[in-house]
């Protein structure tokens, strides 16, 4: 009952899921972080050399970061302040993604170490196996597949009516992380795994239009990760990963 949730007890998070839950937040920040510093040098950028900056697709690989580390735009004393900026930048982002690619191996390792349950989930990497098993703690806390679903705003709410019936919208509600977590692994699906896209066809020759297919797809896979989560925590004790 909503009227009772502030007599509920917060959710228990093994050692293991808090533990990716601050590398994988981590990450997201350092992400982040890039993504405002690559805005701003090419805000920079573009004011003084509007034709190179446009030219270059991805300023966040090495081999633009190392020629951005040496620019030089001009004599004049605004084209040298702004290269100065963008040399800075450049060189934060290079940090940044030293970082990135620090934490990559750390939660690799990690979930190689604890036996990923999603390793072999076609289209969740370890950073989204990271996430999901962080988003969803200890899954055991949910009754059933159906209540994980909708923690994971995964139960389409049905919205028909008349000749609209059985029609159904987004649920809107519930963890967002896992949400798009959801989402991208059905993206990846729906266009590289046969059984999925057989799944998708079989739905639309139901008469779901594709996104709602693919929605549907979406509540399948919460499904799946719910299963695989809940074998992965009963065996927990013996993995020392609830201490």
């Amino acid at each position: 009952m909503r009227t009772k949730r502030e007599d509920l007890g917060p959710a228990e998070e093994p050692e293991l899921v808090r533990a990716l839950g601050m590398l994988e937040l981590q990450r997201r920040r350092f992400v982040r972080d890039r993504t405002q510093a690559i805005q701003r040098l090419r805000a920079d950028w573009t004011q003084h050399d509007p034709v190179a900056e446009a030219g270059v697709i991805r300023c966040d690989r090495q081999r633009e970061l190392k020629k951005l580390r040496r620019l030089q735009l001009g004599p004049s004393l605004a084209a040298r302040t702004a290269a100065r900026c963008i040399r800075e930048l450049a060189r934060e982002i290079t940090d940044l993604n030293i970082r990135i690619a620090e934490l990559d191996r750390e939660i690799a390792q990690l979930l190689a170490e604890h036996e990923n349950p999603l390793a072999d989930l076609h289209g969740a990497g370890t950073n989204l196996a990271a996430t999901i098993i962080a988003q969803a703690g200890d899954v055991r806390r949910f009754r059933d597949a159906g209540a994980f679903a909708r923690f994971c705003g995964a139960a389409p709410i049905p919205c028909g009516s008349g000749q609209t019936a059985n029609r159904h919208r987004l649920h809107r509600g519930g963890n967002r992380q896992l949400n798009a977590a959801l989402y991208r692994i059905a993206v990846v699906q729906q266009r590289h795994h046969p059984q999925a896209k057989t799944y998708l066809a079989r739905k639309i020759a139901e008469g779901k239009t594709p996104r709602e297919a693919r929605r549907a797809l979406e509540r399948h896979l919460a499904n799946v990760l719910y299963r695989r989560l809940h074998a992965w925590a009963n065996i927990a004790p013996s993995m020392n990963l609830l201490t």
